[in-house]
Formats: C-alpha cells, structure tokens, sequence
C-alpha cells in the first residue's frame, strides 16, 4: 500500500463567525477516517494528510459528505496532491513583486482546468489593476491594493470560470510547502 501526501483546502471556514470548526477537531475528523499523518495550517482549512487513496476528486467528494454529515455544514474542499505545491512555487509568474509585496500574491486552486471560453471571460473581465496568470488549475493572483480590495475575488472567479475555487496567500502556500516537505 503507497501512501501519498495531499493537501486538503477547506473553503470558507472559521472566516466571520460562520461555519466552526476548530482546527483540532478538523484534524480528528481526519484521522478517525483513516488519514495520517495529519497536520493543519491555520484556522482557515488547510490540511496536510497521507492516504493510501489514489484519486483526489474520490477524497474531495468523501470529505465533503463526512463533513456535512458530522457538523452539517456545506463546506467547499479541494483535494490536490502536496507534491503539486513545489510545481505552483516553480512556476510563479510574480516572483519579482512576491519579494517586494507577498502579502498582495497568492493562487487560486480550481476545481478543474478552465475552459478556454471561461478564460475568457475573466481575460474580458474589468479587473482594474490586480494581474493574473493561469497554469493548470491554479490561477495565481497579484493584488497590488490587498486582497481586500481585489477585484478577482474567489466569487468572480467561480461565475466566471463555472468552478470551484479557493484562494491561498503566498505565505500559506510556502508554510503548506513546508509541512508537506514538498520544498
């Protein structure tokens, strides 16, 4: 049995008061489903696991149904391979402005890979000054006025791609990095 090394991305959790679950009880909820070595990054849903499961959407769809099931809770959660977080650091098209500002960088992990037509309605999309690139499923992001004042926000780019999305800082995706030891 080869185990691998995923991380979990649980969307919109612990964020205003509004769909609870504390991080300790997130990573116990794991473990009693048979994941290992389980470690969580923050209060806001980041799971680093091994499982012996070879399929990221089987694990998307297990979670998110034991989730509603055990707190009743409709939680978004996108499942990748750790590996994948070394590929996202290699690739970053905003290195230069990640050195001067990596608060203002990040990337969004897509259900699937765009369509071309969904490209390009965000590439038709007013997003004023925040710049973007796409690779793969990963969508990076550099919001020179802060991520509070971006115009591609996780909501513009689910209507517009027709997926789900959650969104990492740049720090979050060094820190998951580290965890996984991907880097």
């Amino acid at each position: 049995m080869k185990f691998r090394t995923y991380i979990a991305l649980l969307r919109g959790i612990n964020v205003g008061g509004k769909n609870m679950i504390p991080m300790a009880v997130l990573k116990k909820h794991f473990e009693q489903h048979g994941f290992s070595s389980v470690s969580t990054y923050q209060q806001s849903g980041n799971v680093v696991f091994q499982s012996d499961y070879a399929n990221e959407k089987e694990i998307e769809y297990f979670l998110k149904k034991s989730i509603n099931e055990a707190y009743s809770l409709q939680i978004e959660v996108i499942v990748k391979y750790a590996s994948v977080l070394s590929e996202i650091i290699l690739h970053n098209p905003f290195e230069n402005q990640i050195k001067l500002e990596g608060d203002k960088t990040g990337v969004a992990f897509l259900s699937e890979v765009p369509s071309a037509e969904s490209i390009l309605k965000i590439q038709q999309f007013d997003c004023q000054t925040d710049e973007y690139f796409f690779f793969h499923d990963y969508f990076y992001i550099y919001c020179p006025n802060g991520f509070g004042r971006a115009r591609l926000t996780n909501a513009v780019l689910e209507s517009k791609l027709k997926l789900k999305s959650t969104i990492r800082n740049w720090k979050t995706i060094h820190a998951l990095a580290k965890i996984s030891k991907t880097v």
